[in-house]
């Protein structure tokens, strides 16, 4: 079989989706009928929303072919440029055709365009959407993502989702059969050793995730502010990593009126080496989101043996069953006392900490994540969708 991902952003992006397809892809080339791997994406960079022109049109990275499209015009305004949504590549047709894919696996709702330009071009592929970290409600309000996006689900051979609450959410919103909506959460890159963190005498809490309002980090902040107050007999520090997504500014300024330059840490870049160690030197991870579809870095964290402490927004109440402090969404004040219990309970942190790391190794493993995607693909290639029945589907 040859799979070809569809996405608007790949490496070098920094972000969640592309660490998931790069397992994806590598666990996929471990099956001896995986002929080729490849990734359609954009010279884009997200999240700065830029083009790259010196990023090379073909690379091979370690097995998976990565090609990248050029757009007419080439230099898309960024007032017009998320996710290069309107847009469609002549290139990406020629791309398609030299690969000649058995499996069309896209990627997001919001590349509503190439998406359905290439589900016309591509009618003897079976195609797979996944809807990784989407805000599925809002793509099926938004125009033109609700006609676009509810007529290209309903033809694809099989949705992808990560949870049973996004399976639910698809079958409702979009009208797709449930027995063509596959639930496959992400594998989760295991630890190879857990750091000793009883008998410190600092508590240090980490967050990970795009600086933007939807991820909490300035609620995050006053919090931290509230606790550093109320805890001047403890040695507590915050560091929050993630790429400026709209709020790192308001951060940085909330952070100097605080008064806690010397308590916050904010990294923007972080490599996977790097990201690995504020793991293991980290007591707590905390991020009161107030949307996720999953919270893979939830999981992540998990695997280190950090406990969590999050809002109970989307599936994460369903997901998050040892391991974390799940607090009632919006709370502020209990997502305050939830973290000022784990500051001050160090035997608590060390609990939670073991349970999560145990959930992850036995549930989110990517050898068995990537083989029910292989299987995934099998299953949909043995039931094809003629170009007539996805015609039907798109009048529908």
């Amino acid at each position: 079989m040859r799979i070809l991902f569809v996405i608007p952003y790949y490496k070098p992006s920094p972000g969640g989706v592309e660490r998931v397809i790069d397992r994806f892809s590598a666990q996929l080339l471990l099956h001896n009928d995986i002929e080729r791997v490849g990734v359609l994406t954009s010279r884009a960079y997200h999240p700065e929303r830029r083009i790259l022109t010196n990023l090379p049109a073909y690379e091979n990275d370690n097995g998976v072919e990565i090609y990248r499209c050029t757009f007419s015009p080439a230099d898309i305004p960024r007032v017009l440029h998320a996710d290069i949504a309107g847009y469609v590549s002549r290139e990406a047709f020629k791309i398609v055709h030299r690969f000649k894919p058995d499996v069309l696996h896209f990627t997001s709702l919001y590349w509503w365009a190439v998406n359905a330009s290439l589900q016309v071009y591509s009618p003897n592929s079976a195609q797979i959407m996944s809807t990784f970290y989407h805000p599925i409600a809002k793509v099926r309000r938004a125009i033109p993502y609700r006609f676009f996006n509810r007529r290209s689900l309903r033809s694809m051979n099989a949705v992808h989702v990560l949870s049973a609450v996004e399976r639910s959410q698809i079958h409702e919103d979009f009208n797709v059969p449930m027995e063509r909506i596959a639930i496959i959460p992400p594998g989760i890159d295991s630890s190879p050793t857990i750091p000793q963190r009883s008998g410190r005498k600092t508590v240090k809490i980490l967050a990970v995730g795009r600086l933007q309002e939807a991820k909490g980090q300035l609620a995050l902040v006053q919090i931290f502010a509230r606790l550093y107050r109320e805890l001047s007999d403890t040695a507590i520090y915050l560091h929050l990593v993630g790429k400026d997504a709209g709020a790192g500014q308001d951060i940085r300024v909330m952070v100097s009126n605080y008064g806690l330059e010397a308590a916050i840490t904010i990294e923007e870049y972080c490599s996977d080496s790097r990201l690995a160690d504020l793991y293991a030197e980290a007591d707590i991870f905390a991020l009161p989101t107030t949307y996720e579809s999953y919270g893979l870095v939830f999981f992540e964290a998990m695997a280190r043996a950090l406990p969590v402490v999050t809002y109970g927004v989307g599936p994460v109440p369903s997901l998050l069953t040892e391991g974390a402090l799940v607090v009632p969404p919006y709370d502020a004040q209990a997502f305050f006392s939830a973290l000022k219990y784990l500051i001050t309970n160090p035997q608590e942190r060390l609990r939670l900490g073991e349970a999560g790391s145990q959930l992850v190794s036995q549930h989110h493993s990517w050898s068995v994540a990537g083989e029910q995607l292989h299987r995934l693909y099998i299953d949909s290639r043995s039931k094809p969708m003629g170009l007539r029945a996805r015609a039907t589907l798109w009048r529908g």
